[in-house]
């Protein structure tokens, strides 16, 4: 490693106030504790997987016994999923940063496996909170702990047509980790070992995947296009694996889909837009949007491709930094302190206190930023929940995109900074609403980039990022939805080949980005993570979803003044409590069925195309 690299990549992450090792006593003892727990709640809950079939002509005294019971059992299960949720996350915290590490990638099946125990003792009484008729209902939530479960409740209990008997669900919970879960970590295991040969200018290099897609943002050409050919050649090795895996993956969904849908069809959007609490109105609404909104996304392809002095951008030019334009040259590389000191004195923008937390994340080394050839490619934000501290996870290489990704994964974890008074179950919000504060962290660094720049040269990367987040959310983003909407519309009638799924994403990717690449990456389908979540499908609308909105959170800024703070910081912590629509009702009295609000929103991102589109005009002439 070179001094310049040794000097901007970013610090290593210190875990150590969790569990000292996987090795230490308080890892092994928080284990036994949630073994004890599941064994407490499997007896607690013998009777009501007794009557469960007799709910709606129980008695009054087993009524009474099955409530009582159930409030222990809620209890009991929330103190378990707090120290299951905390033994996994350090756990992949290790194996994000060593794929290797033998022993944590065995660690991460055995918490998969006590955590899909934990579901499947908790499903009589999940079962029967969905089906139970509302005067029991009404006695179970009268309890201090278990009022904080009502909106969980009463959204789950919206799916009970397709609710299952107990056996059939508790078999299903419990075949997971051998079924779609198994195809998840075979992925994340392959995606850490990747080696690429890169065949720099100055001779071929070997490393991991993930230090290959960080040198994706190199200001050379040459470089991003030889770190993009050997990405693609370690994910073609690898296709036929990922192929099975996605094919499996959604088989499994289907099959569990169809055996639901006994009262009615249960489509495979039907999850995916009840994971995130909105409707198909909603959904619609966005869609028909973004349909309008490709032709900027164009636009600002076009405009970085004219910048960079060439007909067409190259797959490898997507994350491209901005070309040096005029005779300013503008910083092109920054440390990680410098790149915190930018976070940091824009977030004290919105209000000193989020600059102090930023502040916080680095000091107490809560952020991971290393190079290193057997890392998880890619960025996330996780929470340690005994503790109540986030955790942000990434690779920082000192491009801007990469102070863009730390300002990202750092709005996340403010997120779960200010709901960490709440009570646990109020605090899983869903994914469309999780992008609100990243991309919202996100604007506000590069607004805050913009305004301080002293001429158009200063301006002109941060109009360029701007660009490059028009064409990710407008165009790439939709092109994934797509991608996996026809997937398993065509996975209903059969296995997908590899030669399918290439010819499906080059479809997915021409629908949207047109004329503006020379070439479409036909690979990008195995080598996004988002497509292997066992635990989700459709991980691509909620990020338009969370940009759009953001933008629409951020316009109120200037219009509320020394208020915002507050009304952002309350608008996050309904995120866990309400539906998308109420929550947007609620603080910012929209309507997102309606594509009014998506509508207003694609008017910020048009004046900031129009602004680059300007500026690039204005470099090239002089």
């Amino acid at each position: 490693m070179t001094n310049l690299q040794s000097n901007i990549q970013g610090p290593h992450w210190d875990n150590s106030s969790e569990y000292p090792s996987l090795n230490s006593i308080e890892y092994k003892n928080d284990l036994k504790s949630v073994q004890q727990a599941i064994l407490q709640i499997q007896e607690l809950t013998k009777v009501i997987s007794k009557n469960i079939k007799e709910i709606e002509n129980l008695s009054n005294e087993t009524a009474k016994e099955i409530v009582k019971n159930g409030q222990e059992i809620f209890t009991i299960r929330e103190n378990a999923n707090v120290v299951a949720s905390n033994l996994y996350v350090y756990t992949n915290c290790i194996v994000s940063v060593d794929g290797k590490n033998e022993i944590a990638k065995q660690m991460i099946t055995k918490c998969q496996e006590l955590h899909a125990q934990l579901e499947q003792a908790y499903k009589p009484l999940s079962l029967f909170l969905t089906l139970a008729p509302e005067k029991i209902l009404h006695d179970y939530l009268n309890h201090e702990k278990t009022k904080t479960q009502k909106f969980q409740i009463e959204h789950e209990r919206k799916l009970k047509d397709f609710l299952l008997s107990l056996d059939e669900e508790t078999l299903i919970t419990s075949l997971a980790i051998d079924g779609h879960t198994a195809w998840d970590n075979l992925y994340s295991n392959i995606s850490s070992q990747i080696e690429c040969e890169v065949h720099m200018p100055n001779g071929t290099e070997k490393m991991g995947i993930a230090k290959a897609n960080a040198l994706l943002q190199d200001a050379s050409p040459a470089i991003r296009k030889a770190a993009y050919i050997a990405i693609q050649n370690g994910w073609e090795k690898n296709t036929e694996v990922c192929a099975q895996a996605l094919n499996a993956l959604a088989g499994w969904r289907h099959t569990i889909n169809k055996r639901r849908s006994t009262k009615t069809n249960k489509h495979f959007l039907i999850n995916p837009l009840h994971e995130n609490r909105m409707s198909q109105e909603t959904l619609d609404s966005l869609f028909s949007v973004i349909q309008e909104g490709k032709q900027i996304g164009q636009k600002a392809l076009h405009l970085k491709a004219k910048a960079s002095g060439i007909e067409q951008l190259h797959p490898s030019d997507l994350f491209a930094p901005a070309p040096h334009l005029g005779s300013k040259e503008t910083q092109s590389k920054y440390t990680f302190a410098e790149g915190m000191k930018i976070i940091v004195d824009a977030f004290a923008e919105v209000d000193p206190k989020m600059a102090e937390f930023a502040e916080m994340m680095q000091k107490n080394k809560w952020i991971e930023g290393r190079l290193g050839d057997y890392k998880r490619p890619g960025a996330y934000c996780t929470s340690f929940e005994k503790s109540r501290s986030p955790r942000v996870y990434m690779t920082f290489m000192g491009g801007l995109g990469d102070v863009s990704t730390l300002a990202h994964e750092l709005g996340h974890a403010f997120h779960h900074w200010v709901m960490r008074d709440l009570p646990h179950i109020q605090t899983n919000y869903p994914m469309n609403l999780a992008e609100t504060a990243s991309i919202f962290a996100e604007t506000v660094v590069g607004n805050a980039l913009m305004n301080k720049a002293k001429c158009k040269e200063e301006q002109f990367p941060i109009a360029f990022n701007n660009a490059e987040n028009a064409a990710t959310f407008l165009l790439n983003i939709p092109a994934r939805f797509t991608f996996e909407k026809e997937f398993y519309e065509m996975r209903l009638k059969e296995n997908l080949s590899v030669q399918d799924f290439k010819n499906l994403m080059e479809r997915s990717w021409k629908r949207y980005y047109g004329d503006t690449l020379s070439e479409m990456n036909t690979l990008f389908w195995a080598s996004k993570l988002h497509f292997y979540i066992s635990d989700l499908s459709f991980y691509n609308f909620p990020y338009t979803f969370g940009y759009l909105f953001s933008l629409g959170v951020y316009a109120q800024k200037e219009k509320l003044g020394k208020d915002f703070y507050n009304k952002y910081v309350n608008l996050l912590r309904d995120t866990g409590n309400m539906t998308a629509e109420d929550l947007i009702k609620t603080h910012l009295n929209v309507d997102i069925r309606k594509p009014d609000f998506w509508q207003s929103s694609l008017k910020i991102i048009e004046k900031q195309i129009e602004h680059f589109e300007g500026l690039v005009n204005y470099t090239i002439k002089k």
